[in-house]
C-alpha cells in the first residue's frame, strides 16, 4: 500500500467511518503531531470525542500530494452539531472548514503529522468563539520542521512550499489560518 492510499484511508476510516482504532495502524507509537508527542491512543481518543460532538462527522479528501516519504492531504470536514460544548447552544448547525495536514512517514507509519484546519470558520458557523479551555492557539509549518528526525529540515520546507504554492497560497510570513482561508477560495487543484 503506497503512503497516499494510507492518508485516504486514514481520513475514511478514523474520521468518516469513526473506526478509531485505524490510528494504530496509522501512526508510529510514538508521533509528533503540531509540535507534541503523542501516541496513536491520543488520536482515537480526539477523534472520539469530536464525533460525539459531530456523529456524522466525514472528512472529504479534495487533494493530494506525494513526496514518497511525505504526503499533503487538502481535506474539508463537514458536520452537523450535536450539541454538548458548555456555552455553545447551536444544536443542528451545519459546518464545513477546509484543512491541510502534512504526513510523514517512516516504515509504513506516521512518525510526524502538521494539521491545520479553518478552526475559527467553524466557531462562526457555530455562531460564536469556542468554548473556555478549547481555544486553539496558532500552529507553523515551521513546527513540522522542528523534530525531523532526518534533519533535512529544507527539504521538508521546500515540500510544505511547494504544496502551498501549487494551491495557490501565498508562502510567507502569513498565518496559517490566513493559508487555509485561502486554500478554501482556490478550489481543488490536486487531482485525487
Amino acid at each position: 500500500m503506497t503512503n497516499e492510499q494510507r492518508v485516504r484511508d486514514f481520513w475514511r476510516r478514523v474520521w468518516s467511518e469513526g473506526d478509531v482504532a485505524f490510528a494504530h495502524e496509522f501512526f508510529a507509537p510514538h508521533y509528533r503531531e503540531n509540535d507534541r508527542e503523542r501516541t496513536p491512543d491520543d488520536h482515537a481518543r480526539g477523534a472520539m470525542a469530536f464525533r460525539e460532538y459531530f456523529p456524522d462527522f466525514r472528512a472529504e479528501v479534495i487533494g493530494l500530494m506525494d513526496f514518497g516519504d511525505v504526503v499533503v492531504s487538502r481535506v474539508v470536514f463537514y458536520g452537523t452539531y450535536a450539541g454538548g460544548w458548555v456555552g455553545v447552544d447551536s444544536a443542528g448547525a451545519t459546518t464545513e472548514v477546509s484543512g491541510v495536514d502534512v504526513f510523514q512517514f517512516k516504515d509504513g507509519l506516521v512518525f510526524e503529522h502538521w494539521h491545520e484546519a479553518d478552526h475559527e470558520l467553524m466557531w462562526e458557523q457555530l455562531g460564536g468563539g469556542p468554548p473556555a479551555g478549547l481555544a486553539k492557539k496558532p500552529t507553523s509549518p515551521r513546527l513540522f520542521l522542528r523534530h525531523q528526525s532526518s534533519g533535512d529540515s529544507a527539504s521538508a520546507l521546500r515540500v510544505w512550499s511547494q504544496s502551498l504554492w501549487l494551491l495557490g497560497v501565498p508562502v510567507g510570513h502569513s498565518p496559517a489560518a490566513l493559508q487555509i482561508r485561502a486554500l478554501r477560495e482556490v478550489g481543488s487543484h490536486l487531482a485525487c
